[in-house]
């Protein structure tokens, strides 16, 4: 659906538009592209990609209000829509390293990293975590 994709890249530049100075209410432009994404996710459901995007939003933004187990539920809802969904995969990942879930964490790294590993963020974090796991057994 056309408008969908309209709504979610323009959460997506509401969101990240409050990194511009003339901004002052981050707040009210984290509530207005979260709005964005919930009209798209009414209109397409199950779009894995939108479904990432606004738990980033909550998991970034509202964390410490709840929207870190929100995002959680949009992050595993997009896997199982799409099991090859390397955002989500890596989002969760972060998640459950952050909930001491440290196996599961390691294993969603990698996962994400084999579906690509043209991504450095990917490799640089499954080699960073692996590194900290080797610190805390010595």
């Amino acid at each position: 659906n056309g408008i969908a994709t309209i709504l979610d890249a323009r959460a997506f530049e509401t969101w990240r538009a409050d990194s511009d100075p003339m901004w002052r209410d981050a707040r009210a432009i984290v509530e207005k592209a979260d709005s964005y994404y919930k009209r798209a996710l009414n209109l397409e459901p199950n779009n894995p990609d939108t479904l990432c995007n606004r738990a980033s939003l909550l998991q970034s933004h509202l964390g410490d209000e709840g929207g870190s187990e929100e995002a959680e539920q949009l992050y595993l809802k997009a896997i199982a829509i799409n099991p090859h969904h390397s955002g989500a995969m890596y989002n969760l990942a972060f998640l459950r390293q952050i909930d001491g879930q440290l196996e599961e964490a390691m294993r969603l790294y990698e996962d994400a990293f084999a579906l690509e590993p043209q991504r450095e963020e990917y490799r640089e974090a499954v080699m960073q975590f692996a590194k900290s796991q080797i610190g805390d057994m010595v």
